[in-house]
């Protein structure tokens, strides 16, 4: 096998199946294949691990193995040198060259190419976002994947689509995706087109590759009416989970799954905005540690907890450097970039703001509309009297179960909560508006526990997620 450097298969997008999950995915994928001598597929072969794999369990069959290489494997990789050495694998494994079953060429579009369908496709696709600049794929997205292709789509979920495309009637296809294809905004298109024919989930939390990604797997065979789910390095088999079309549902998760559907949304009484780059970067140069000073306060994540900033209390880190008393230099700002400036006033307003990358939702109320909301931290804003219902809804428990499950395999860390203004907008509001007037002057009067306990009945959610708000409460991502 050859070797990539880390910095290669970052650029690759490319990392080495292990060979014990490879095995334990292939037999998922072979699992229940009524083929005497299934064909294999992997459009993606890297240097073979999966297409090893895939032949040690059909010569466990007792089919010979030279048979298995010269007919029954097939695959192809962008990467001549990988495509190379996944045929020479084969060939040291089985004595007999797999020859033109095993070839360079790019899996998205190599598939009409093929003579036959497959019983089984299987494998470990390229992680790379299309706009990533070390991307290796200068060619267009296909045709026929334009219309699932987004600005933010990751050639992976491409691949879901193509390995569908190959499968024969009966054929069962599984490949390892990042966790977000269960609920990225740019991989709904993939998700919906799937629906029908997702069969089965694998979901591991563990480090199994050298990329920082997670990954689960995406089984498809479109004629299960139940979805298979296995969890962990070692593949183990959970209970299976309805059919649906939100792939959230189907995550294994400790979250309590709650029922916060409402035709109202939190878009109905608020506006939510962040900043991107531009923003960031064009208050770098004018933030300054001052603990006695008029000028607006910097929030980040790090000084937003529940109903409470710590800004002057808790060191956070800026653009790389530690503050204790961030403040913005509006005035110069405005000098150097008007357009940032006007961005930075038209948020000293008051306000509620919103951290990201936490274990239940965090906000607090800008009272007095002094404070810079530093990107990511989302900006909600609402007339004055809305303020602490707003902050009731954003910090109701059952929002937190909600925003957790939304973004299952979506933040940076397995077990916090990835907020976006959409998602903030897409927030439904409760139905029982007195126990949310409760929450809300609770809030106001600084009782955490007693809104929270308000905005569970205030959604009818059962008591038991509120106690699972509790325990996360205080304990940051």
């Amino acid at each position: 096998m050859r070797s990539l450097s880390p910095a290669q298969r970052r650029v690759l997008g490319a990392f080495r199946t292990p060979d014990d999950v490879a095995d334990r995915l292939v037999a998922v994928t072979l699992d229940k294949s009524a083929a005497a001598a299934p064909t294999v597929c992997d459009p993606a072969c890297g240097d073979g691990s999966f297409l090893l794999a895939a032949g040690r369990a059909l010569a466990s069959r007792g089919i010979a193995r030279d048979v298995v290489a010269r007919h029954l494997l097939w695959g192809c990789d962008i990467d001549p040198a990988a495509a190379r050495a996944a045929r020479a694998a084969i060939a040291s494994w089985s004595g007999v060259d797999p020859a033109d079953h095993v070839v360079a060429g790019d899996g998205l579009t190599l598939g009409d190419r093929w003579p036959s369908r497959f019983d089984a496709v299987v494998g470990n696709p390229p992680f790379l976002n299309q706009l990533a600049r070390a991307t290796t794929r200068t060619d267009a997205v296909p045709r026929a994947l334009a219309p699932f292709a987004r600005a933010y789509t990751d050639t992976a979920w491409l691949f879901l689509l193509v390995a569908r495309a190959l499968l024969a009637p009966g054929g069962r296809a599984t490949m390892i995706q990042p966790q977000s294809i269960v609920s990225a905004r740019d991989a709904a298109p993939v998700r919906d087109a799937l629906a029908d024919d997702v069969a089965g989930l694998w979901w591991c939390d563990e480090r199994v590759f050298d990329a920082e990604v997670r990954v689960c797997a995406v089984v498809l065979d479109g004629s299960a009416s139940a979805v298979q789910r296995w969890v962990g390095r070692g593949v183990h088999a959970i209970p299976s989970a309805p059919r649906a079309r939100d792939w959230t549902t189907i995550v294994p998760t400790d979250v309590p799954r709650v029922d916060v559907r409402n035709t109202r949304t939190l878009r109905d009484i608020a506006t939510a905005t962040a900043g991107f780059r531009d923003e960031y970067y064009g208050l770098v140069p004018h933030v300054v540690d001052a603990p006695c000073d008029p000028r607006p306060m910097l929030v980040t994540s790090g000084s937003i907890d529940v109903n409470t900033s710590h800004w002057g209390h808790r060191p956070v880190r800026f653009a790389r450097r530690r503050f204790l008393h961030p403040r913005v230099d509006v005035a110069a700002l405005e000098r150097r970039d008007a357009r940032v400036g006007r961005w930075v006033r038209a948020r000293l307003v008051p306000k509620v703001v919103v951290a990201t990358q936490t274990r239940v939702v965090e906000a607090a109320v800008d009272v007095r509309g002094e404070w810079v909301p530093s990107t990511p931290v989302i900006s909600v804003h609402a007339p004055e009297h809305e303020l602490w219902r707003v902050a009731a809804v954003l910090l109701a428990p059952p929002v937190s179960a909600w925003a957790l499950a939304r973004s299952a395999g979506a933040a940076l860390d397995r077990d916090a909560i990835k907020l976006s203004a959409r998602a903030v907008h897409d927030i439904p509001l409760p139905s029982e508006d007195d126990a949310w007037a409760a929450a809300a002057a609770a809030l106001a009067a600084g009782d955490v526990t007693s809104a929270a306990r308000a905005m569970t009945d205030a959604y009818g959610a059962p008591e038991d997620v509120f106690h699972w708000w509790r325990n996360r409460q205080g304990r940051r991502a």
